[in-house]
């Protein structure tokens, strides 16, 4: 893909949370306000979020009771004939009514620490579910950054080769009408309406990355705001950064599943309390109606001697896992530190050629003027005053390219340091 279409990507997201009228005004803000609503990664991201706050609760981590409760209903119809011998046959019925209603409050008192555990893993991984939408949030506005900005340049480019078009127009203007009066050859017109029709094609095709944008008009123009502190230790900074605060958090959960994995050997005390209440109805006779009410307490303790060697396979794993993520940490921290120090580079680096390009661009354009003078006299040849003009148009191609590099080199920077989203 190239960098216009990765450009019209991320700007899609702005146009699409915009209605469509022909060159609208947009703000650098309005088109982060824009493609943070219109990402569909951030809403994951913002999703899982919520989600891993949901799931970081004491009733998750087992610390809390349970409470059941059951009620039953059930009816017998029933006749008993008794036929003695030489007796009187007698019926008796056998009808009965029971409801029975029940309460059963149950509660881990002692699991080895495990609950613990799950909840420092489950706070881990809130952690690090927030860390993701950090990074998709930084993502997000990085990539708007560097698509709003590159239309700045696009749109500035327009306007540099529309003030090139109308000074290379006048140069073949006073070349025709030098040629007119004996003063010049035809060839200083020829070349001049030549280098005209270049500047018109080059406009045309730079257009043409414009027109991609037609429904806004970036009104913002590149600037540079931020002093980062370059002497700021490496391991402060690594506190302040997602994808470090990432990996530590996902380590985090795992030493967290060790020591889950780890209360799985050791005793169980659980506690129970019972309430029932059973009523039954019989038919009339000495007694018609019974009710029944009772409160039991348990107190029990497990305890698992062997299970085939799976707990002990169980804390195995989570041990390599615990490993891996602390070497998925170091390596992180390996990579920010590297890239910290590429981007401080580069941002000084980009900075100096952005003032020494603003300089040189100062000299292009009095150079520039003075050979137009010149040139009008009749002092400077038509070949004279086109190297000035494309000296001056390279200039300025030059310096917006620079400030563009820069600011890219700032928005990284800014993102490494933990400063791009606040």
């Amino acid at each position: 893909m190239s960098r216009l279409a990765r450009v019209a990507f991320v700007l899609a997201l702005v146009v699409l949370a915009m209605p469509v009228r022909a060159a609208e005004p947009l703000t650098l803000s309005q088109a982060l306000d824009a493609a943070l609503k219109a990402n569909a990664r951030l809403q994951v991201a913002r999703n899982d979020r919520a989600v891993a706050g949901h799931e970081n609760s004491l009733g998750n981590a087992g610390f809390l009771p349970a409470l059941d409760a059951t009620a039953t209903r059930s009816a017998e119809r029933g006749r008993t004939t008794t036929t003695p011998s030489g007796g009187t046959v007698t019926t008796v019925d056998d009808d009965a009514d029971a409801t029975t209603l029940g309460l059963r409050l149950s509660w881990t008192l002692f699991d080895g620490g495990r609950m613990f555990s799950a909840k420092s893993r489950l706070a881990s991984a809130e952690d690090a579910a927030g860390e993701r939408l950090r990074s998709v949030v930084e993502s997000t506005v990085g990539s708007t950054i560097a698509a709003y900005f590159d239309v700045v340049r696009l749109q500035r480019g327009v306007q540099v080769l529309d003030d090139a078009i109308a000074v290379t127009d006048e140069r073949a203007r006073l070349a025709q009408a030098r040629f007119e009066t004996g003063a010049a050859s035809k060839l200083d017109g020829l070349q001049a309406r030549v280098d005209l029709d270049a500047r018109r094609s080059d406009r045309a095709r730079l257009h043409m990355g414009v027109d991609s944008f037609r429904t806004f008009e970036a009104t913002d123009s590149i600037r540079f705001d931020y002093v980062p502190d370059l002497t700021a230790e490496v391991l402060a900074l690594s506190d302040r950064n997602s994808d470090v605060r990432l990996a530590r958090a996902g380590w985090r959960a795992d030493r967290s599943r060790v020591a889950e994995a780890r209360s799985g050997a050791l005793p169980r005390v659980t506690g129970t309390l019972d309430y029932g209440l059973a009523r039954l109805s019989l038919p009339e006779g000495a007694v018609s109606e019974t009710e029944n009410r009772a409160v039991t307490g348990r107190v029990a303790l497990t305890w698992n001697l062997f299970d085939g060697w799976v707990n002990a396979t169980e804390v195995s794993r989570a041990r390599l896992d615990a490993a891996s993520s602390r070497a998925l940490v170091s390596e992180a921290e390996a990579r920010f530190a590297q890239q910290l120090a590429v981007a401080r580079r580069r941002w000084t680096v980009d900075r100096d050629i952005v003032r020494m390009e603003t300089d040189m661009l100062a000299v292009a354009r009095e150079n520039a003027d003075v050979a137009l003078e010149a040139y009008r006299a009749g002092s400077l040849s038509g070949l004279q005053l086109r190297e000035a003009q494309n000296s001056y148009l390279a200039a300025s191609e030059r310096l917006l390219s620079a400030r563009y590099r820069a600011k890219l080199s700032e928005t990284e920077l800014m993102r490494l340091n933990g400063d791009l989203v606040k």
